[in-house]
């Protein structure tokens, strides 16, 4: 005798489990993209903050210089 007759298979409910299972997946699947467009606004965002910054820093480092050379001047 096999040990395959004590396991009870129900079309019904394995159904019903392959259905629960794709709705997760799909859940998932929406999620995963919403995270990734996320993810990538995030990094325009930080290119665009760090372009800032730089000529920021560029256009302090030029104003320092030029303050340096008016003193070197008056001296």
């Amino acid at each position: 005798m096999s040990n395959n007759s004590n396991i009870n298979f129900d079309p019904q409910q394995e159904l019903q489990s392959l259905r629960q299972l794709r709705a997760s997946l799909t859940s998932l699947d929406v999620l995963t993209k919403q995270i990734l467009q996320d993810l990538e606004i995030m990094t325009r965002n930080y290119e665009s903050i760090s372009a800032i910054c730089d000529g920021w820093k560029a256009t302090r480092k030029q104003e320092r210089d030029s303050d340096l050379d008016d003193n070197e001047k008056i001296d």
